[in-house]
């Protein structure tokens, strides 16, 4: 609908506008828009038009109106405000409106303008109607309410089945640590056998040395004897077969120590210098590597390489030790409780916060 906007300032209790002259004889035509200062927010505001002694008031909403037909009467037209909240109201001054005569000459009455109090008791049977509406979808929620409330009773033998499953879970887990235990055993016997294997192979290979020796000493005394009257190294093949033999025995009874398994890979790539300052060079076949990592495996040397020894220590990553399981049981953070019981930590004031309360109905 067309309409002209006659703009209003209010600062406090001053009062302006953009024209100060008007047309007589308008009907719902021209509108009042009031802009307010921040010290009239949260008011109820009403413009007030006065001709004379004649007063009429009119609601704003969205801070505007329409100008009564009935106050544009010349010569002059006051504009003011007011704002009430509670015990509180605010003021303004009045504004003059000069209002000039217009041609119209033939007028129908119309429908006076509302009274704004009237207006207010409409506004107040709204807010009634809304609230019996309100009033009526809150009852229909508590019905609900109820309804869900007569279902959690069915719920209790569900509850139980699944605090039966948790404790067959956690037998079932107890179980799972005994076979972990019994590995654990197993393995430490395998690695007390390779101890043991270790030891006879380190006193196997002491009498191989001594055997070596003696082989040597009487292979060396036989050649001497044999080029008694011409060049000791007239058989250099029997010599070197000898030292060769001596060399392999004391081999097998050579071993090296080393902290990690990266530790062996990286003096074994020549990028680690061990205290004793031994190389790779100083390796002969049958040489073990002993590592102190635990789970992983220890390394003989095959003359260009390492390879790991034939019995490998057990790796238990995926087992769970009986105190970890205790742990995990004990973080369990829900309880399973009759409705009486519930209601006891309830009044004490004993409930645990962030734990889950399953409360089942008594028969």
């Amino acid at each position: 609908m067309s309409s002209y906007t006659l703009n209003i300032q209010v600062e406090g209790g001053n009062i302006s506008a953009d024209c100060s002259l008007l047309t007589a004889d308008s009907v719902e035509y021209i509108l009042a828009a009031f802009n307010f200062d921040e010290s009239w927010n949260e008011l109820y505001k009403t413009a007030v038009f006065r001709v004379g002694e004649l007063v009429y008031h009119a609601p704003l909403e969205d801070n505007s109106c329409k100008i009564p037909f009935e106050a544009l009467k010349e010569p002059i037209m006051y504009i003011s405000a007011f704002g009430v909240q509670g015990n509180t109201r605010a003021t303004t001054a009045e504004l003059p409106i000069q209002i000039q005569n217009s041609g119209y000459t033939i007028c129908e009455p119309s429908a006076p303008t509302p009274d704004p109090y009237n207006y207010f008791i409409e506004k107040a049977n709204e807010l009634r109607n809304e609230a019996v509406a309100a009033a009526n979808e809150s009852a229909e929620n508590a019905e609900a309410s109820k309804n869900n409330a007569e279902s959690v009773v069915t719920t209790k033998e569900r509850i139980m089945a699944m605090a039966l499953e948790v404790e067959n879970k956690r037998n079932q887990t107890a179980e799972s640590a005994s076979q972990a235990a019994v590995s654990a055993s197993s393995a430490q016997k395998s690695e007390n056998e390779v101890n043991e294997l270790y030891t006879m192979v380190r006193a196997r290979a002491s009498d191989a040395v001594a055997a070596a020796n003696r082989a040597q000493s009487t292979v060396m005394n036989e050649i001497n004897s044999h080029n008694s009257s011409i060049n000791s190294m007239a058989h250099p093949n029997i010599v070197n077969i000898a030292n060769e033999a001596k060399v392999i025995a004391l081999g097998k009874a050579s071993a090296l120590c080393f902290d990690t398994e990266q530790q062996l890979n990286d003096w074994v790539a020549g990028n680690y210098e061990r205290a004793d300052g031994k190389t790779t060079a100083n390796l002969k076949i049958g040489d073990n590597l002993y590592i102190l990592e635990l789970g992983v495996p220890d390394y003989w040397w095959d003359g260009k390489s390492i390879q790991p020894l034939g019995a490998e220590k057990p790796d238990f990553t995926d087992f769970y030790t009986k105190n970890q399981i205790d742990d995990r049981l004990s973080d369990a953070t829900f309880d399973l409780l009759s409705r009486s019981d519930y209601n006891s930590l309830y009044s004490a004031g004993e409930l645990d916060a962030g734990r889950i309360y399953f409360v089942y109905e008594e028969e």
